[in-house]
């Protein structure tokens, strides 16, 4: 059964528990509430790729600072990392977008190794160098906080399950596309001699609990108007395709198809599929509000719920 999980003011379940909060990026004074003051995990996100060549030791230390705080408040973190792909953003900062990949491993390599290292060490990288330095406090979770990716296409999914990272899936695919795309990443993480946690792979979702069908229809027309706002600022000039959002938008609706905008019956439908696909992690968007985690809360999760564990 897919475990549930809101990105801004939202809801998850943990080993029975719902748990409901916000949590910011590491990048704007992170903060985690939690609503009712339950164990929960804090997720949040931040970008290597199109950083400044200063912002990735501002990253680790921020992050180190923080896993810290989150290790003596028993709150773990995790931290999800990406290359970026939207072309506004190498543009803005005069970074060319070639050098993505380059710069996004060269930017996990500085950052993990900041946090295994307690001695102090020098660094010279192709985008990075730092002399006789040492990153204080060391993170609370050891070795480090696990590390999430987002990856779409077959070498992406591969590299990450090779690196041992944590698998993000976006909101546009199929149910048929997500099963396959998990299978890829048992597979090979099991190829490699590590285990496969279904919990480590989250499923991306756009939520709005409609009244009817016209209902629907409305919200998936403001959600179509807002996705054609990112593709515009996502995609360079005169190119077709590109990744994550991109890699959908050239056909009208695409992006849109496998939302989970309709009725709670229509909404249970399509989670249901997921979880047969083998889904059990589920990262929600919630659109509407307040009014609407209510709603999600009442109307869809009752059907996903769990026996809590005595004692719980």
């Amino acid at each position: 059964m897919p475990t549930f999980r809101l990105s801004r003011y939202g809801c998850r379940r943990d080993s029975g528990r719902e748990i409901c909060g916000s949590v910011s990026s590491v990048l704007r004074k992170p903060t985690a509430t939690i609503f009712p003051l339950r164990p929960a995990r804090a997720f949040a996100t931040t970008w290597t790729s199109t950083s400044k060549p200063r912002r990735s030791a501002f990253i680790r230390v921020s992050w180190s600072s923080i896993t810290s705080l989150a290790g003596i408040r028993s709150l773990p973190l995790d931290l999800g990392i990406g290359k970026g792909y939207r072309h506004s953003e190498f543009v803005g900062f005069q970074i060319p977008q070639e050098e993505a990949d380059a710069r996004f491993e060269e930017a996990v390599e500085v950052i993990t190794r900041s946090w295994l290292t307690r001695s102090r060490f020098s660094y010279r990288g192709r985008f990075w160098s730092f002399e006789d330095i040492v990153v204080e406090p060391p993170p609370a979770q050891q070795p480090h906080p696990p590390l999430w990716v987002a990856a779409g296409s077959a070498a992406s999914i591969v590299r990450a399950a090779r690196r041992g990272f944590n698998l993000m899936l976006d909101q546009y695919a199929s149910a048929r596309q997500i099963g396959e795309r998990i299978a890829l990443y048992r597979d090979e993480r099991e190829g490699q001699g590590r285990p496969f946690d279904p919990m480590h792979v989250a499923v991306a979702r756009q939520l709005y609990v409609a009244d009817d069908r016209a209902d629907a229809d409305a919200a998936l027309a403001r959600l179509a108007e807002y996705t054609q706002r990112t593709v515009d600022v996502s995609r360079a000039p005169g190119r077709n395709g590109g990744s994550h959002v991109l890699a959908y938008a050239d056909k009208v609706g695409n992006t849109e198809e496998h939302a989970l905008y309709g009725t709670p019956d229509e909404i249970r439908a399509k989670l249901t599929a997921l979880s047969d696909a083998g889904v059990e992690y589920v990262l929600l968007t919630v659109g509407g509000g307040k009014s609407q985690l209510q709603r999600f809360a009442r109307e869809i999760m009752p059907a996903f719920a769990v026996e809590t564990p005595k004692g719980l």
